[in-house]
């Protein structure tokens, strides 16, 4: 009985080991999706002071899932959250040639969703429109100096260049991110312009 009950410890101890599971999405209760194109920047050959840089996008809340005939829909997926948001951030070269954080509060134009400033980043929030079934963002960088600028939207665009939008889900809900590939960025996941 002796020699039982260290090897009931050891098959114990094996069990729980085996139970814990190192994948964050699984910690985290979340799930992943590639789409596409989903954010768009409408670029200019040129442009000018006091012109508009403008970003939007209109999702469907049916989206397609890899490896799967259904579409998935988003919405439900993460317990109906009202809303996806997205990092993004404005940079200025100086004339050393450093890139500093070019502050946007007052040029920032929002047409629709929600979209705020915070030490440097802005965060867009894409609104869920119950009677389109999309989820809706279009806001405006009023370029107000001349100079060299780019445009990323975070960590995720300079690894891949993308932008991931994440669902704003409460409780013990399912988070839902996006990862989407936006055409617009250069190799460093960079929109690089310059304002005349």
């Amino acid at each position: 009985m002796k020699t039982l009950r260290p090897f009931f410890y050891v098959l114990l101890l094996t069990f729980f080991i085996s139970a814990c599971s190192n994948k964050d999405n699984e910690f985290y209760n979340e799930i992943t999706l590639k789409v596409p194109n989903l954010v768009t920047i409408d670029t200019q050959s040129s442009y000018a002071q006091n012109d508009i840089l403008w970003m939007h996008t209109a999702f469907s809340q049916y989206l397609v899932e890899e490896n799967q005939t259904d579409l998935l829909d988003v919405y439900q997926t993460s317990g109906q959250a009202p809303s996806f948001m997205f990092v993004f951030s404005l940079e200025k070269q100086q004339t050393n040639g450093t890139w500093v954080f070019y502050p946007l509060t007052s040029n920032l134009l929002v047409d629709q969703g929600v979209a705020n400033e915070y030490d440097g980043y802005c965060t867009g929030y894409c609104l869920y429109n119950a009677t389109t079934k999309t989820f809706d963002f279009k806001t405006g960088l009023k370029l107000t100096e001349s100079g060299n600028y780019r445009l990323n939207f975070g960590y995720e665009s300079l690894a891949t260049r993308a932008v991931t939008l994440r669902s704003t889900s409460i409780a013990t809900n399912l988070f839902v991110n996006i990862q989407s590939s936006v055409t617009a960025l250069d190799s460093g996941g960079f929109y690089s312009f310059t304002v005349n």
